[in-house]
């Protein structure tokens, strides 16, 4: 592992240097290192430089009158970001210097990487149940019973069965691997899509959600022999017919290539990915078709994930700060800024010549949201599973 850090140091110290010879960036097993050297009229305002959200660890003045800040913290603080490629982890921030509070610019800005290789078999923690040593064992449990008579009645005699076995290494839960509700698509790969529970640890065990619950939606490309894939939900409707028709009634859930217009008007989000082929849709349920069967109807695309434009992207709305965010890279959010108007590019090629992506239509459901006695849930008081929440060191 030692070599995958000096990697990452030399990947982030490169990128620094070329931007800006006063400061260095070490990028080290669990955490980030940043000195940063600052003009004396800068000292005076020194509380007023941050690493993300982060003030200085140290700051000293040297003999010049220059100042020199140190930012020492875990990756998994100061709201640094953290996106997954096909083989790589990439934590991102912002180093600036803000004389003036938000929503002014920073006055300095600088953008921070740490680029360390994906370990073989790599999974988000998050995804891990909180089962303690149980997660290592596969337990398969039933009854025993002896019934004289029908259910409802209870069995006048009843065992618990189980078997327990050791989890093989390597095994990965079946849902994130494609298995469920696969379809083939363009270029002979399969896309797939499922609801997940509510802990993100299996497939979902109701298609029943109160108004204001959350509907966590897993999509997913199976990448087989092709390069590394970056799976975009580019648009999304829900319906109350498995086939969209001109007399459906819709409810626009994902719209203007790739932005989740139901997280402005809501709470949705999507969530950090454990892989650029898969995406995590945390769909806050809406009042639509209310008691009545409602279906998903997205089109997945598969692209580049080292490429993003204004039609190939996944933006969400940050209501903290009132922005458009790109998922898979925060820096590029410009991208997400025709959000909010129209995202098409001014020149437009032929159609033939314009890559489209590996595109395909799939449909989830059906199930059903019903009424009950709270409200929507303010965002203030929603909790997401966010990077923050999750000890990424592992």
């Amino acid at each position: 592992m030692s070599l995958l850090w000096q990697c990452a140091i030399l990947l982030a110290v490169v990128a620094a240097s070329a931007a800006n010879e006063d400061f260095n960036v070490d990028c080290e097993k669990h955490s980030i290192k940043v000195t940063w050297k600052v003009s004396p009229e800068v000292v005076e305002h020194a509380a007023r430089l941050f690493l993300g959200h982060c003030v200085p660890s140290t700051f000293s003045v040297l003999p010049t009158g220059e100042g020199m800040a140190t930012f020492h913290y875990n990756l998994n603080g100061c709201a640094i970001k953290k996106r997954v490629t096909g083989k790589k982890h990439i934590y991102s921030t912002s180093l600036t210097y803000r004389p003036n509070r938000k929503p002014k610019p920073a006055a300095i800005s600088h953008h921070i990487k740490c680029v360390y290789i994906r370990p073989e078999g790599w999974i988000p923690p998050f995804l891990i149940p909180a089962y303690g040593s149980d997660w290592q064992k596969h337990i398969y449990s039933t009854s025993l019973t002896y019934r004289p008579n029908r259910k409802p009645k209870p069995a006048a005699i009843s065992h618990h069965i189980k078997c327990v076995y050791i989890r093989p290494e390597g095994w990965i839960p079946p849902f994130l691997i494609p298995a469920y509700g696969s379809a083939e698509g363009h270029g002979g790969l399969v896309f797939h899509m499922a609801l997940l529970n509510e802990d993100l640890t299996g497939l979902a065990k109701s298609s029943l959600f109160p108004l204001g619950s959350f509907i966590p939606i897993w999509a997913a490309v199976d990448q087989k022999d092709h390069q590394p894939l970056l799976l975009l939900l580019e648009e999304c409707v829900a319906a109350t017919t498995p086939e969209l028709q001109s007399a459906s009634l819709v409810y626009p859930i994902i719209t203007n290539k790739g932005c989740l217009a139901d997280g402005k008007t809501g709470n949705s989000r999507f969530l950090p990915r454990y892989h650029s082929s898969a995406i995590l849709l945390y769909l806050q349920s809406f009042k639509f078709a209310l008691g009545e069967e409602v279906y998903i109807h997205c089109k997945l695309v598969a692209w580049d994930p080292e490429v993003f434009d204004i039609e190939k992207k996944a933006c969400h709305y940050i209501k903290e700060t009132g922005e458009w965010e790109l998922l898979d890279d925060p820096s590029q959010s410009d991208l997400c800024k025709c959000c909010d108007s129209s995202c098409k590019p001014r020149l437009k090629r032929g159609v033939d010549s314009e890559p489209q992506g590996l595109v395909q239509n799939s449909v989830l459901g059906p199930l059903t949201i019903v009424e009950n006695s709270e409200t929507r849930i303010p965002s203030e008081f929603v909790k997401y599973p966010t990077v923050e929440q999750v000890d990424w060191s592992v």
